[in-house]
């Protein structure tokens, strides 16, 4: 369905009035969104004003929901749930917060539904064909978390000229030593707002580009491009295959310690009150408790291998949980059931409690590369993950979501 048959449901059931609700023209209205929920739900976190043009009818819909709260839907009530317990079950957000700010503050809503979209995302070409990584395609990093949204914290945005270093002089910088040097050509397909999208630390781009930060000291964001499109090239720092010398393993993250600075305590640390009810709690005792030490490596890897195991199940459509009133974390807990989203808020909120830095990370996972070093990547691969901050090697991706390919095991040397 266009956006002129979609603003038409639209007018149709605004015409009559949230008062008498039109129950059917709106059910029309949800259904043809349902399908691209997935896809719009980039637009409505992290993409400015200028990307208003292209959801501006997914926008008005927002907008249509929040006029009716309160009132039941086909047995469900519409209501944006920002920051807290809401009353409602919806597969819908409300229109993005961030349009008409020229520095937008995203955030991420959690979803009821996950929806597919082969469509195609992006191709990647690397620039070494023989380069056999496999990277998880990291756009935006939210610091804070609450009962069923993501957010950043009072971000700095700043500009970068083509190829100059992007985390020079910021808290997120890495030492380059035994890292590898991976560049590569995005050429957008569906996914084709201004979010860069790279694996690890993203060091280069060949154009203009605007780099959000959160805290004093720079913890990374998200990274988008000044104007401009079609491909653009990045060159990212990632570890070496795990063959080479310098690889990071387990031994060396499980010996990294505590010793966290103040701003990523203040910033990765934040557990919004009410998170962990009755059975997150069960839940981290139990983690607590088989965990191999202490070590926050040991602790996240715990968590990792819990919430892969055989007691919980992922699945793309939770509508039908009685979650209204808990957190994400706690929802997941008690009915063991939920698509990325629900994993890697349950790990984050954990890891947090047990007093280890972690943010959430939404992008994509690895796709498919073929001989000529050309990776494809559906719109079906948006994905959401963690990482956790290790004091010397900062942040390590991991992902607790069980069902799908996982990422490549450290070495246990």
């Amino acid at each position: 369905m266009n956006n002129d048959a979609l603003d038409q449901i639209l007018r149709d059931w605004l015409g009559e009035g949230p008062e008498r609700g039109r129950v059917e023209a709106l059910d029309r209205a949800l259904a043809a969104t349902h399908r691209t929920v997935q896809r719009r739900r980039w637009r409505q976190s992290s993409w400015p004003a200028r990307r208003f043009a292209k959801m501006n009818t997914f926008t008005k819909l927002g907008m249509a929901v929040t006029a009716v709260v309160g009132i039941a839907v086909t047995g469900v009530t519409i209501a944006p749930r920002f920051g807290g317990a809401g009353t409602a079950q919806s597969t819908l957000s409300p229109g993005p917060s961030s349009v008409g700010k020229p520095s937008p503050s995203p955030n991420s809503q959690v979803l009821h539904v996950w929806t597919t979209n082969q469509s195609l995302a992006a191709t990647i070409q690397r620039q070494d064909p023989t380069d056999s990584g496999r990277y998880y395609w990291r756009a935006v990093t939210y610091d804070q978390i609450g009962f069923d949204v993501w957010s950043q914290t009072s971000s700095t945005t700043i500009m970068r000229e083509p190829d100059t270093q992007l985390l020079q002089g910021l808290a997120d910088t890495v030492d380059p030593a035994g890292l590898h040097n991976f560049t590569f050509t995005v050429t957008p397909g569906e996914f084709d707002g201004p979010t860069i999208l790279s694996p690890a630390t993203p060091v280069k781009v060949k154009e203009t580009t605007r780099l959000t930060y959160v805290g004093q000291t720079g913890y990374f964001a998200m990274l988008e491009r000044d104007g401009g499109s079609g491909p653009y090239t990045v060159t990212a720092l990632t570890q070496p295959p795990i063959t080479a010398r310098g690889q990071l393993g387990r031994a060396e993250l499980q010996a990294a310690g505590t010793d966290y600075p103040e701003e990523v305590k203040a910033l990765y640390l934040q557990v919004a009150p009410g998170s962990i009810g009755t059975n997150a709690r069960k839940l981290e005792d139990k983690i607590r408790a088989e965990a191999a030490s202490s070590a926050p490596f040991d602790l996240a890897n715990q968590i990792v291998t819990e919430l892969h195991s055989s007691t919980y199940t992922y699945v793309t459509d939770v509508r039908d949980l009685d979650c209204a009133t808990v957190s994400t974390a706690e929802c997941f807990a008690t009915h063991k059931r939920g698509f990325c989203q629900y994993y890697a808020a349950t790990m984050a909120v954990l890891l947090r409690d047990l007093g280890v830095p972690t943010r959430i990370v939404d992008g994509f996972l690895p796709g498919t590369v073929d001989r000529n070093g050309t990776e494809t990547i559906p719109m079906s691969s948006a994905h959401t993950w963690v990482e956790v901050y290790f004091p010397g090697h900062g942040w390590v991706m991991f992902d607790p979501t069980g069902g799908l390919p996982q990422v490549e095991p450290l070495p246990s040397r």
